[in-house]
């Protein structure tokens, strides 16, 4: 009905792992990673920073790699968001020491993040990017780095963390090559259900 929970229960003394469906708060899978800023906490937005590096845990090759929060708008070292209670969560045996502050970040699924309305009120479907304000979201209407999509909706009242789907990549403008009417090349916008209209000579 919302995901798929993996439960460890002890039946008449026999452990017994079964996978079912479940029901439950926005659900994710998420991937440790380490911070030297004990502050992260559930809902920030983390970016990437240093280089990952190679370690071996009980005897298998693998890697680590580390977060901080956010600091600007459309930050292009974006990687996600700290997961609130992940359903699935890699690297949680041995990679990471306690000091190394592990966090869980999202990397696909629904999961809380932290928005403010610097950029405007946020409506659901509205892209998510960093904002100036550290750890903290805000709708993106520019091209650059984005790390998911608005299912709430958020107005600066109230709570300030809303349910996002998790697709962090680069956003693209809406602007693009085009003739004009008198077939002379020029940089065009467009908005859905309109025809395209050129603005400048090349």
């Amino acid at each position: 009905t919302t995901a798929t929970c993996w439960f460890n229960n002890t039946i008449n003394g026999v452990t017994v792992k079964e996978i079912t469906d479940c029901n439950g708060t926005p659900t994710d899978l998420a991937e440790n990673f380490g911070t030297s800023d004990a502050s992260i906490e559930a809902g920030d937005i983390v970016v990437i920073t240093g280089e990952a590096q190679k370690v071996t845990v009980h005897g298998t090759a693998t890697s680590k790699a580390f977060v901080k929060k956010s600091q600007t708008p459309y930050e292009s070292a974006l990687v996600g968001v700290v997961s609130t209670a992940p359903n699935d969560l890699y690297g949680d045996d041995g990679v990471f020491d306690p000091s190394e502050n592990p966090r869980p970040v999202s990397l696909a699924g629904r999961v809380p993040v932290k928005v403010n309305t610097e950029n405007g009120s946020i409506a659901v479907g509205d892209a998510i990017t960093s904002s100036s304000t550290p750890g903290v979201g805000m709708k993106a209407t520019n091209a650059g780095r984005i790390i998911g999509v608005a299912l709430e909706s958020y107005n600066g009242t109230g709570n300030n963390k809303i349910v996002m789907f998790v697709n962090v990549h680069w956003r693209g403008t809406d602007k693009l090559l085009a003739l004009d009417g008198n077939d002379r090349l020029g940089i065009g916008t467009t908005t859905p259900g309109t025809t395209l209209s050129v603005n400048g000579i090349i």
